[in-house]
């Protein structure tokens, strides 16, 4: 098949090292704070190789032809730290930081709006709105949420039990999940045991849910449970469902049910518990569809309102990431040894690539080994330029590629000027990757 018209080749010889295409410095580069666009522009430069031969007529190397993706704009946002979020949210660019969220224009990088908050450890935009849970060791959490459009604070909310209500007289944990369930805003503290402190310091913290209308931030109901940590939760079809894990006795290790609570009404009913259902947070009487999680070495499609598992794929190569639902009738899961694509109803691998890796996206929850990269047909990842063969954890990354989601083909590449993408984001065709305290959005070539 002809490479595309402006497909550039790969020029190298084994054992010689590839050419390379290097982004320079951006110029005139535009700081987070200011509203204005991009200025300057970033230059390609293309380091040729002088010939190792001598000039003395040897059949030139196999040249790898590929198609090379094209920068749109930077912007340079700092070290996001620990916390930091990139997400896409319609035609805007969400950044979080350890001292504010900020949504950008997703095609030029141009600032909508900028909102202060501090201790952001979970990002949901739905609709018009951005929700944002703010936790941590020393104050209790908080729930904010903007209008999406210009940034403004609509409504927050703090855990209030009411004055009725026969509760423990321990203070709420620090560690905090939530969620949305159409018109309700699900939020759910409790005391960590994420380390021998934290487990002796647990003392007789229950965990706590509360309901808040989404519109107003009125509340709507309260449910305390038992002492434990909480892994995991879900709000669906009107049922709350929380993973837990109970405190451990004599060694032995801790029970990890799933207890659901049904929430229509004003009072909350709890419902009969899922024994050994934690890890599988969203499988539970109010869920529907079919979702994908990792497990150990596996990968497993639960069918989630029979709480079935439909089948288990083992994957060489670690731990595995997955993506929690299909892409036309593809599921795509990650290791250290490559990204591969299994088809959703068999978990039959599809295609599988070991020259590139994922690129980590986020879930709205934080920086960590995320599912791989999927949007709009294709799946991203990072890895050495094409032609170039490099193993991973050995200096491989060059830059990012676009792969066709169902057929594994190259769609194009790109280098980045950077260690590595630390987040990443796409949609509308674009893709959005954050290393080294700069933002860069690429998209495809023109023919692409």
């Amino acid at each position: 098949m002809a490479a595309p018209r402006d497909a550039v080749p790969y020029d190298g010889e084994p054992g010689r090292g590839p050419a390379r295409r290097r982004l320079l410095a951006f110029g005139g580069a535009a700081l987070l704070t200011g509203g204005g666009l991009l200025g300057g522009a970033a230059l390609l430069r293309r380091t040729e190789k002088n010939d190792p031969t001598g000039g003395r007529g040897a059949s030139p190397a196999p040249r790898t032809r590929w198609a090379r993706g094209r920068l749109l704009w930077t912007r340079t946002v700092g070290d996001l730290g620990p916390a930091g979020r990139v997400l896409r949210h319609g035609s805007a660019l969400l950044v979080t930081d350890a001292a504010a969220v900020t949504a950008l224009d997703a095609a030029t990088g141009a600032v909508r709006w900028r909102h202060p908050a501090r201790g952001v450890t979970a990002v949901r935009p739905l609709g018009n709105q951005v929700h944002l849970l703010l936790s941590g060791l020393l104050f209790a959490p908080e729930l904010l949420t903007l209008d999406a459009r210009r940034g403004h604070l609509r409504w927050s909310a703090l855990p209030d039990r009411p004055a009725n209500a026969q509760t423990s007289p321990a203070p709420d944990g620090q560690s905090a999940f939530f969620t949305v369930d159409g018109g309700t805003t699900v939020l759910v503290s409790y005391a960590s045991d994420a380390s021998l402190w934290a487990k002796r310091s647990l003392g007789d913290r229950p965990w706590r849910a509360y309901g808040f209308d989404s519109r107003t931030g009125r509340t709507l109901w309260f449910h305390e449970g038992t002492r434990a940590a909480v892994t995991g939760i879900d709000a669906a079809g009107g049922r709350l469902a929380v993973g837990l894990r109970l405190p451990t006795r004599n060694g032995a290790p801790g029970e990890e049910p799933l207890f659901v609570l049904r929430t229509t009404g004003a009072t909350p009913r709890p419902e009969p518990e899922i024994p050994g259902g934690a890890p599988y947070p969203h499988a539970h009487p109010g869920a529907s569809g079919i979702r994908y999680y990792a497990r150990d070495s596996r990968v497993v499609a639960i069918d989630l309102a029979a709480r079935r598992t439909l089948w288990r794929r083992t994957l060489e190569g670690g731990s595995p990431t997955v993506t929690p639902t299909a892409t036309d009738g593809v599921v795509h899961a990650a290791t250290a040894d490559g990204v591969t694509a299994l088809d959703a109803r068999s978990g039959r691998v599809r295609w599988s690539r070991t020259d590139v890796w994922r690129l980590t996206s986020d879930d709205g929850g934080g920086i960590g080994d995320g599912p791989p990269l999927v949007a709009d047909g294709a799946v991203y990842a990072t890895g050495p330029e094409p032609g170039h063969e490099a193993k991973s954890g050995e200096g491989a990354f060059w830059g990012v590629h676009a792969l066709d989601a169902l057929r594994e083909r190259r769609l194009w590449s790109v280098p980045v000027e950077e260690d590595g993408p630390s987040l990443a984001a796409a949609g509308g065709g674009l893709l959005h990757v954050c290393a080294g305290g700069t933002v860069q959005t690429f998209t495809g070539p023109e023919s692409a």
